[in-house]
């Protein structure tokens, strides 16, 4: 009888296990498979004054969905803040406080004791030769990260700085690195501000972004570090 009672447990303890695996294993695939979509729009004109205060009038709108109606995020504001939003799931809105209400909780919450500080270990310093490397890494993780952000923007903006030569500098940058062809930017070389709309869409799945921040870790000096405390990772190099 006791010995049935164990085996039982363990078929019980072991589909437990298995229902555990497969929903962790359910919520992965759909963190890595199932697409994020979103779009945004702002207008408006802003310009700064004597102080260098920004000043006008903007207002913008993003609304991001994981999975159809499985996740959505929208919000609404002005150039002072968040006015409006709405978090659903599976089309249920949830109520999210704003981030002045959890301040105030905070400040009503009792004062904890602080922390005992510890002394700091001293860590190794960065040689120009690692700085090199996490640049060029970056920019190699950018560039992967907006091609999986299937970005489509456009647009019609008119902008301006105080010394003209940053104006210049910036559409320099601009012809560097590209211009979306439905983007239209108009620069201003007397007046400082910036005033028009812009639109943007576009859809990025997790597993290429979990791909390309691999590929900025594999490749960096943090890991070619620690790949050296293991010997069997060194036979890929």
């Amino acid at each position: 009888m006791g010995v049935s009672l164990l085996l039982i447990f363990l078929k019980v303890l072991l589909w437990l296990v298995a229902v555990v695996a497969g929903v962790l294993l359910g919520g992965v695939m759909l963190l890595l498979f199932v697409p994020v979509g979103f779009r945004a729009r702002a207008e408006g004109a802003l310009r700064p004054d004597d102080d260098e205060n920004w000043g006008g009038s903007a207002e913008w709108e993003a609304d991001l969905a994981w999975g159809g109606r499985i996740v959505r995020i929208w919000l609404k504001g002005t150039h002072q803040g968040i006015a409006q939003k709405r978090f659903t799931i599976l089309g249920l809105r949830l109520n999210i406080g704003t981030r002045s209400e959890k301040a105030s909780a905070k400040t009503a919450s009792p004062d904890k004791a602080p922390k005992k500080t510890r002394p700091r270990k001293k860590r190794r310093r960065p040689t120009l030769d690692d700085i090199q490397a996490y640049a060029r890494e970056g920019l190699r993780l950018v560039r992967r990260l907006m091609k999986a952000l299937r970005l489509h923007i456009a647009g019609d903006v008119t902008f301006g700085f105080e010394d003209p030569s940053l104006t210049g500098f910036a559409l320099g940058a601009l012809a560097l690195t590209g211009k979306p062809a439905d983007l239209t930017l108009r620069p201003d070389w007397f007046q400082p501000g910036l005033e028009g709309w812009v639109t943007l869409r576009g859809r990025v799945y997790g597993i290429e972004v979990a791909i390309a921040l691999w590929q900025a870790y594999w490749r960096s000096p943090l890991s070619r570090r620690l790949r050296r405390w293991v010997p069997f990772t060194s036979y890929g190099r």
